[in-house]
């Protein structure tokens, strides 16, 4: 028996009452909303390292932090799993954008992924 599993994206349409597996990088659960904050406290220019730590273990626990260090990169335009990818990359570029004060945000919103962040 193998260690390994592989996991796919499974396509979700209305109605269907198909999901993604939980643990696939591209789940979002229906608690996940972009206005969400996952850090105490906004990023100002003071405590970088526990800013840091605080968004890494945020994005580690909801299995997105392969957004954040590139080990998920965009699919090609054309993959069938280019759009929950863009999807899942703009949730977390908003978690992010919300950890960082209104100055620093403005300053890095126009960013085309999390990774650019």
């Amino acid at each position: 028996m193998s260690d390994t599993a592989e996991t796919s994206v499974v396509p979700a349409t209305a109605g269907s009452g198909v999901n993604l597996d939980p643990n696939h990088p591209y789940f979002l659960h229906s608690s996940d909303a972009p206005g969400m904050s996952l850090v105490n406290a906004a990023f100002d220019d003071r405590g970088l390292e526990a800013w840091r730590r605080s968004v890494l273990i945020a994005h580690s626990a909801k299995n997105k932090l392969g957004f954040i260090n590139g080990s998920f990169p965009s699919p090609a335009a054309t993959s069938k799993d280019h759009q929950p990818w863009s999807r899942c990359n703009d949730m977390v570029t908003s978690w992010l954008l919300n950890s960082l004060s209104k100055d620093i945000g403005d300053n890095v919103i126009y960013s085309k992924s999390t990774m650019d962040l």
